[in-house]
């Protein structure tokens, strides 16, 4: 049951974080050669798409109207956007709460205890 709550926690929070965008993932894959410390699916390179997954939702949040009245206090005459400081952190905190369920359903799903340097969380 502890499974259940985490992997619906993790499917609720990330339709929250990526605010209505969809999101295709299905070219995403991990490097197990890629024993580096620090490697990460998604964050070890700036790929085409690492940067559209980014841009769809900044664009998601600049083109509606709700969205851009919670996240953007304004936008400068040159175009640079002045983000709602605590919105962007209530986004974060979203987040690191995804990140919390998404290693506990990695850790009771994987069928093997997490060793740990699995379990240390960068910034």
């Amino acid at each position: 049951q502890v499974y259940r709550r985490a992997l619906d926690a993790c499917k609720s929070i990330l339709d929250e974080l990526l605010v209505g965008t969809a999101v295709s993932l299905h070219n995403v894959y991990d490097d197990f050669s890629n024993r580096s410390v620090g490697y990460q699916i998604m964050a070890h390179t700036d790929t085409e798409k690492d940067k559209a997954i980014r841009s769809s939702v900044l664009s998601r949040i600049l083109s509606e109207e709700c969205l851009q009245s919670k996240f953007v206090s304004s936008i400068t005459a040159q175009g640079k956007v002045l983000y709602n400081h605590s919105a962007v952190k209530a986004y974060m905190e979203k987040y690191e709460h995804y990140m919390e369920n998404l290693i506990l359903v990695i850790h009771l799903g994987s069928g093997m205890p997490v060793r740990a340097p699995e379990l240390e969380l960068t910034d």
